[in-house]
């Protein structure tokens, strides 16, 4: 359901009319319509107060994919920071390590940025980090854009280790490719058992793995 028709059943559950729901929130007659008519939508912290005013959660109030996206456009990203964990003919799928939360104290979402940046260039390789900017972002999610500019981190050995960052991420998406959209939260080389760690986030999952480093 999109967030206008599920402000107008908010209302009409509540028989109050538009000038009734704007005095609870604060807001003008017009600003309820445009939310209504799908012309607009409310900022989060609007989003929040209509969520608290009429005990709903975030999550009924809007579909994840409309807060993702709200969230996007609301705070004016348009680069990304993070690691590439898929790739396809003509773009690269950029996910980030660094949640943004939102909600309120009872409902908090942890919302790990993820678009798929298009790029023509084959140099960039699974495992990469690298920061992207990008524009026109489309509604969906994984955020879908078209790439302006790529730069990537060189990836290197820490002392007595084998493999780089990249190289393990390789590794593990190689061998778990049932990971949905992979966030990889953590990675960390232990000298002294010669091995990798890493935390990845996904399906709202945190998972922990070990890599050999060999």
């Amino acid at each position: 359901m999109d967030f206008g028709t599920q402000i107008k059943k908010i209302r009409t559950n509540d028989k109050l009319t538009q000038e009734q729901f704007t005095q609870k929130i604060n807001v003008s007659r017009q600003t309820v319509s445009s939310w209504e008519n799908n012309r607009n939508l409310p900022d989060l912290q609007m989003v929040v107060q209509i969520a608290q005013t009429f005990n709903l959660s975030l999550d009924h109030l809007m579909n994840k994919k409309s807060l993702i996206l709200l969230t996007l456009l609301l705070t004016g990203c348009s680069n990304i920071e993070g690691y590439i964990v898929d790739k396809e003919e003509g773009r690269i799928l950029v996910v980030s390590p660094e949640a943004t939360t939102y909600g309120d104290s009872n409902n908090l979402i942890d919302h790990y940025p993820a678009v798929w940046i298009s790029t023509n260039d084959k140099k960039y390789e699974l495992g990469q980090k690298v920061e992207a900017y990008y524009e026109n972002i489309e509604e969906s999610y994984p955020g879908q854009a078209k790439g302006e500019r790529i730069t990537s981190s060189k990836s290197t050995k820490p002392r007595k280790a084998d493999l780089s960052e990249k190289d393990v991420i390789q590794v593990l998406l190689n061998n778990h490719e049932d990971l949905l959209i992979p966030v990889i939260k953590e990675i960390t080389y232990h000298s002294d058992g010669d091995y990798w760690d890493i935390t990845v986030v996904s399906d709202s999952e945190e998972l922990y793995f070990q890599i050999e480093d060999n």
